[in-house]
């Protein structure tokens, strides 16, 4: 009875501590999983190198073949790479990078703090009997339990090596710098193999092949570890795999794991890397790595001998593989294990299962082939406040972008401390299923500033990728979008010979949930509206009849959309958003911007496709933010609206001046391209066209498309003219 009822407390214990353990874990993964990690950081490609012979066969035997087959195969699951590192990433003196390394782990001392290593099972139990022994269940001076007894001697322990982990913290902290001066050859070995599995994971996910698998690595969660075998012919490590056991099997069982956008990032790799002796011998010196082809117990294996600067490279979620005992020499090595998700299905199947973009609109036309799009990387930046869509937007963007792995995110979310709505709107965007591609500030939404404000703030967060998109937080997107930008860019930059160019309309709309107007592709041209009562002139989008010539060019405009534009990078440099300048600025903030980028010499095109779709009505979402004192808010809005109206007429005090205007233009010939008086606030004849002419646009200039019936944007449209007046107040337009 006495056994019985201690086994029972022992079961309650131990899943109370298991479940305390993982949640301590995962809050660890929350809080690294925000830390940038300067290994991969694209600024300091001096420090990675790739792998020394890599090739593409390797590549696709760690990341395609198992798409296709169940049974584990040495030739097409295991990659052995001999002469990892080259000799000219050793330092100094030293010439051979293998031995050179041992040397530095011993002289750091890295060596003597290796410990007998233990199972996650022996962690646990030996915690749990630590808290048996403090609640007084068992008492801590008895005889040491059989486990413990194993402990003492590690001859008899599950794993026979003595090893550490070099921890994150200590790589990639804020004394990282400590670390690579302390183990520069240690460094280089991490950063080196990171590389080439990003670069090769990267590639892989770009291939055009409709059924593929996706992989998307979380380089915050990279585990580094160094071990040493004794040679004494007795420790080993049994048939393990690196994710659970049950990892391998239900890989035999059912093929590739499936794992759905909410899995969280598991062992992915295993990499290993062997620091022995020139002369080692596969027979004298054993130690091998034994590979398991299938899940039978006396099923077929490889045996991988240990070599001086050998990497082997492996799938840590289906490869079983157990350690051979060192029989003469200790055997030292370092693993790596990178993790992360994969889902092996076709991308537009990806898509259609993911239920809120089931319907989608035609994918955008492009070319059948283009080397720099697969290369090509694209930096979002987006500003939310309050904004529910943020997350359905970060969704509708990545689903329907044909290369994801080349897309990365910079949000600004201004939010309410401790509010479940806006609460729940950061858990969202904080358990998004690509980590590694989000970057964001959050702010209190009191302390919000207006768009420009944090626009400007969102570009801060801009890495060197090669193009910039700006959007709002509430989009829905076009298959193929990323393409298709960067080819329409392209093709101007060719005709026009110069990258000051840009991408800009106002997008079509789309209502909650996802009705998307998937008959509806046509592209819109951004024209004069009227003057508020501000002073301010307002915009609107008129819908342009398509173009079936492709040799044409986007419509040339001179008009820019703060929520949707596209362009080389080089424009956060040339005309950044004014981030201090136009506090609580509304209305005003596209003009302070499409006067700034024609005086610096910016062309802007209208794409002639519906690149995306956006949200316009604002019943979703909060629209501003309650200060306490507006007052001071409405001055600060009225001094940002005359520094605007000084921008428009060209004043010299903010001409050459940092966010002012350029010297390439003038202000006056930004007036007379618009067809505007500016200073009399007049419209003039034909700026209602720009540059087309009036058979350029769909017929119906003025009313409502058919795809909008029952819409917000239908009902607008049927209002009378005071009643329109009225609704602009609160709704920026499209008229067509």
């Amino acid at each position: 009875m006495e056994a019985t009822g201690l086994s029972e407390v022992g079961d309650v214990v131990l899943n109370t501590l298991m479940a305390q353990m993982d949640a301590e874990s995962s809050n660890k993964d929350k809080m690294r999983s925000t830390k940038y990690d300067p290994v991969m950081n694209p600024e300091n490609p001096s420090t990675t190198t790739c792998l020394s012979g890599w090739t593409s066969s390797f590549t696709e035997r760690l990341f395609g073949a198992r798409a296709e087959k169940s049974r584990v195969t040495f030739e097409e699951d295991v990659v052995v790479l001999d002469d990892a590192m080259s000799q000219e990433q050793s330092l100094g003196s030293r010439t051979n990078f293998c031995s050179s390394l041992l040397e530095e782990l011993k002289e750091s001392k890295l060596l003597d703090k290796l410990k007998p290593a233990k199972t996650k099972g022996e962690r646990q139990s030996d915690a749990l009997m630590d808290l048996l022994a403090k609640q007084g269940i068992v008492d801590s001076m008895q005889e040491p339990s059989l486990h413990q007894q194993s402990s003492v001697t590690n001859k008899n322990n599950i794993r026979g090596d003595n090893s550490i982990f070099v921890s994150r913290e200590y790589r990639q902290g804020p004394n990282q710098h400590k670390f690579q001066k302390r183990h520069p050859l240690l460094h280089a070995l991490i950063a080196t193999i990171s590389a080439t599995i990003q670069q090769q994971v990267e590639s892989h996910n770009q291939k055009p092949e409709s059924t593929n698998a996706t992989f998307c690595l979380d380089w915050n969660k990279t585990s580094v570890q160094v071990a040493t075998y004794p040679g004494d012919g007795t420790c080993g490590y049994p048939r393990h795999c690196d994710r659970g056991q049950d990892s391998c099997k239900f890989e035999k069982s059912k093929n590739v794991q499936q794992e759905t956008s909410a899995s969280p990032s598991q062992r992915l790799l295993t990499a290993i890397y062997y620091l022995v002796e020139d002369d080692w011998d596969a027979v004298l010196d054993g130690g091998a790595l034994r590979v398991f082809h299938d899940g039978d117990e006396d099923g077929d294996f490889t045996d991988i001998v240990p070599r001086q600067n050998r990497l082997v490279v492996f799938r840590s979620d289906c490869v079983e593989h157990q350690v051979l005992p060192s029989l003469r020499r200790s055997r030292t090595a370092i693993t790596i294990w990178f993790y992360g998700t994969v889902k092996i299905e076709s991308k537009m199947d990806s898509i259609a299962t993911n239920g809120p973009f089931i319907d989608l609109p035609p994918p955008l036309p492009i070319l059948s082939s283009d080397v720099s799009c697969r290369v090509s990387k694209i930096f979002v930046s987006m500003a939310s406040y309050r904004d529910s869509e943020t997350r359905p937007t970060l969704d509708a963007m990545f689903a329907t972008s044909n290369h994801p792995n080349r897309i990365h995110c910079g949000i600004v979310l201004q939010l309410k401390d401790g509010e479940s709505y806006d609460e729940d709107i950061w858990q969202q965007v904080e358990s998004f299923p690509r980590p590694q591609q989000i970057r964001y500030l959050r702010l209190h939404a009191r302390d919000a500033m207006g768009p420009c404000y944090a626009r400007g703030l969102a570009q801060t967060l801009w890495r060197g990728e090669d193009y910039v998109l700006q959007i709002d937080a509430h989009m829905r997107f076009r298959p193929n979008w990323d393409v298709y930008l960067i080819q329409q860019c392209q093709k101007i930059i060719e005709q026009i010979r110069s990258d000051k160019v840009m991408l800009t309309t106002y997008p079509l709309g789309y209502t909650l949930p996802n009705n998307i107007p998937k008959n509806e592709t046509r592209g819109t041209y951004l024209v004069p509206w009227k003057f508020d009562d501000q002073g301010m002139l307002r915009q609107c989008g008129r819908v342009v009849k398509r173009n079936d010539d492709t040799s044409f060019l986007p419509h040339k405009h001179y008009l820019y959309a703060g929520g949707f534009n596209f362009a080389p990078n080089r424009v956060i440099r040339d005309v950044p958003y004014d981030t201090m300048g136009l506090p609580h600025l509304f209305f005003g903030e596209e003009l302070s911007m499409a006067v700034r980028l024609f005086t610096h010499g910016y062309e802007l095109y209208a794409p002639m496709e519906t690149v995306c779709y956006h949200l316009w009505s604002r019943g979703h979402r909060p629209t501003t933010s309650p200060t306490q004192d507006t007052l001071v808010q409405s001055q600060q809005r009225s001094t940002s609206q005359k520094r605007v109206m000084q921008q428009l007429l060209g004043e010299s005090s903010v001409v050459g001046v940092p966010m002012g205007l350029g010297n390439d233009r003038t202000a006056a010939a930004f007036a007379e391209r618009l067809k505007v008086d500016f200073a009399n606030k007049i419209l003039l004849q034909g700026c209602e066209n720009g540059e087309l002419t009036d058979a350029d646009f769909a017929s119906g200039a003025t009313t409502a498309s058919p795809m909008y019936q029952g819409s917000v944007e239908a009902k607008i449209a049927a209002l009378d003219s005071k009643a329109k007046a009225l609704v602009a107040s609160f709704l920026s337009g499209i008229s067509y």
